[in-house]
Parts: C-alpha cells; sequence; structure tokens
C-alpha cells in the first residue's frame, strides 16, 4: 500500500512543473503568526511551501510527505532560498519522505503539528491524526484543516466524499486538549471557467494543549 500511494502522488507531481501554490495556508498564516517559535511537524507537506513559511520566521520544521518528487521539490527550495538568505540563521527546515499510516512521530515533541488537507478513509484518518495530537508537546498547538463537506458539490476538484470533514470529525482528535475549536473558513478560488471566483469551505481544528 505505501509503494501504491508512494506511486500515485509521483504521477501527479510529475505530471505539473508545481501542483500547489508557494503561498502558506492562511489558517496557518492566521493561527501561528502571533505564536513563540519553536520545533513543527507539517504533514503532507508537498512541495513545502508551509513549512518553508514557518522556517522563514524561525521555527525548527519537519516536513513529512509520501511523494519522493514533492520532497525533492521542497528540499530544493529550502536550498534556494537558504542561499537566497530567505531562511535566516534562526529557522530550518527537513523534509524526509514516509507513509503517513506507518510512521510515528516522536511523542509530545513538537511545539506545533499541522495537517492540511490530508485525506484519509477514516479508520486510518483516526490512526493518524490521534499520532499527531500524541506528538504535540505542553504547551504545543495543534492545527488540522480539511476540504469541507459541502465543497463535495462546489464545483471545484475534491477528494471523494467519504474523505471530506466537517467540524464534528475534527473535534475529538483535540481530545484532552485545554483549548479546541473547530469552525468553517470560506475563501475564494478560481472556478472552472476562471472568470468567475468560488467560494469553498475548509474546516480548521485548532487545538492549545
Amino acid at each position: 500500500m505505501s509503494d501504491e500511494a508512494r506511486d500515485r502522488w509521483n504521477e501527479r507531481y510529475l505530471a505539473r512543473p508545481r501542483v500547489w501554490s508557494s503561498s502558506p495556508n492562511p489558517v496557518l498564516v492566521d493561527e501561528v503568526s502571533s505564536l513563540a517559535t519553536g520545533r513543527a511537524l507539517d504533514i503532507g507537506c508537498g512541495e513545502g511551501a508551509d513549512a518553508l513559511w514557518l522556517a522563514e520566521r524561525g521555527w525548527q520544521v519537519l516536513g513529512i510527505d509520501v511523494s519522493d518528487v514533492a520532497i525533492d521539490r521542497a528540499r530544493d527550495e529550502a536550498h534556494s532560498r537558504m542561499v537566497s538568505g530567505g531562511l535566516g540563521l534562526a529557522g530550518s527546515a527537513e523534509f524526509r519522505r514516509a507513509d503517513l499510516r506507518e510512521w510515528v512521530p516522536e511523542r509530545r515533541a513538537f511545539d506545533l503539528v499541522i495537517a492540511f488537507f490530508v485525506h484519509l478513509p477514516v479508520d486510518e484518518r483516526d490512526l493518524v491524526f490521534a499520532r499527531l495530537a500524541d506528538a504535540v508537546a505542553p504547551g504545543g498547538t495543534l492545527l488540522l484543516v480539511g476540504h469541507a463537506v459541502s465543497d463535495a458539490t462546489s464545483g471545484v476538484g475534491r477528494p471523494a466524499a467519504h474523505l471530506l470533514v466537517d467540524e464534528s470529525d475534527l473535534l475529538p482528535y483535540a481530545a484532552g486538549f485545554t483549548t479546541a475549536e473547530a469552525s468553517t473558513r470560506a475563501r475564494e478560488v478560481d472556478g472552472p471557467s476562471e472568470t468567475a471566483p468560488i467560494t469553498v469551505h475548509d474546516i480548521a481544528l485548532v487545538a492549545r494543549r
């Protein structure tokens, strides 16, 4: 299964010079800009935009993704920014290839754990997200973001409907945290015709241990 997932995602990345935006996720910017820096874990890091945004602000980031192609692109971009001075002296970004269903992060080791649009069947999601919650250090933050169930009929590309989430799907992963809030965040994206934007919705869980 690990090889199948890796091959599928490698094929997707190889089909385009860049798959994801080079800009950080807006939920990340909103929720993390005011936090003190520390160790961060970015699960499903893709081409590294979020991890590198964090590193440029002083975080020590570990990015994990199943795709060799994505990891190579993230490493190349990190090297390019380091050469240009963008990462500065305080931050760092390390990228590793691993299957999220098999890799287990260190317990209570990260001041920030993020997973954006990691859509898995419920049993696999329960396993992976429970491990992510367990990786959050005392005083740390868990930030999970997924595409909303309501987006299944939005007209933009989305995973299968059974992989989408609502607020009640994410909130249980913050059990035992000091504070937790799951909310719906609206944003605009280009529609299929590229003439009029479409409003889509993300579900964001923000939890502090």
